[in-house]
């Protein structure tokens, strides 16, 4: 049920009592709040872009939730090592991260480009 009509079909109440009681209605305004925001300007029906995360920098990375000074660094440090991540999954290789953290750094972050270096095997 999302409006207060949907209810009266539900429960068969009187339209004078459906009057008196419309106000009380508080647990479905996120329905309507959620329709009328997608209808202004389709500002919040575009999709969410992820950013690469061989380019964010460590203030990027430091407004991911569980995520310092000490550990924004050491994702930079260990990228610069890699020469750039190929995966997410390789954050799960970084001490001090917790799987939360790797999940929500995935959530923000995406790996664009992947960085393969040819390397001669002769």
């Amino acid at each position: 049920m999302n409006t207060a009509e949907d209810f009266q079909k539900v429960t068969g109440v009187s339209d004078s009592i459906l009057k008196q009681m419309t106000p009380l209605f508080t647990l479905l305004e996120w329905a309507t709040r959620s329709q009328e925001r997608a209808s202004t300007n389709g500002k919040n029906s575009l999709p969410f872009e992820k950013l690469d995360i061989n380019q964010v920098t460590p203030e990027d990375l430091r407004k991911m939730n569980g995520v310092g000074i000490v550990l924004s660094q050491r994702i930079v440090n260990y990228r610069e090592s890699l020469g750039g991540f190929n995966q997410e999954i390789q954050l799960k290789d970084l001490y001090g991260l917790s799987p939360e953290v790797v999940e929500r750094i995935s959530r923000q972050f995406t790996v664009r480009e992947p960085v393969v270096k040819k390397q001669d095997l002769n």
